[in-house]
């Protein structure tokens, strides 16, 4: 399971980039439709969630598999049925974002995940900040859990890509 998330990061991270590198600064800065963010503003929405501080922070050895819950992070990120509100600390910005910044701060976000996947313990819990609903997670369940959430909002960019395509 442990190389197996270094390799759906580096997926993800190219499946981001392309989307986000197939629009003009313009596109990724307009809104498609009414209520919806700009890919830029989904882009930083997922690099926002991307942070790494929780995974380095206090940790505690773990009583239970380390992938107990992976499953559980998969099946309830990955329901397109169910809507989701974000936590106002990752909320993105209203500002324009240049492309390059956005190009920037998903590569570098997934780049830092993907060593991580690669040199840290990842059987350790993560004691700084829990989630609602899933308790405790480990450095391998947090980095399913980053993956997840912005493998649903690569959906939601190849949807507005779609949108600002046809705009333009």
């Amino acid at each position: 399971m442990k190389p197996h998330i270094a390799e759906e990061l580096k997926q993800t991270r190219q499946e981001l980039l392309n989307v986000l590198s197939s629009l003009s600064e313009e596109q990724l800065n307009t809104v498609p439709f009414a209520g919806s963010w700009t890919a830029a503003q989904v882009a930083d929405h997922v690099y926002k969630g991307a942070g790494t501080d929780n995974l380095f922070g206090n940790t505690t050895a773990a009583d239970r598999a380390p992938d107990e819950k992976v499953s559980f992070v998969r099946d309830f990120f990955l329901n397109f049925q169910v809507k989701f509100s974000s936590p106002e600390f990752i909320l993105p910005t209203d500002e324009h974002q240049p492309k390059a910044i956005v190009l920037e701060h998903i590569a570098g976000a997934w780049d830092r995940l993907y060593e991580i996947a690669h040199t840290e313990d990842l059987d350790l819990i993560c004691l700084d900040f829990v989630l609602p609903d899933f308790g405790p997670l480990t450095r391998l369940e947090w980095l399913h859990f980053i993956n997840v959430h912005a493998q649903r909002h690569l959906r939601q960019l190849q949807h507005i890509s779609e949108k600002v395509t046809v705009m333009a």
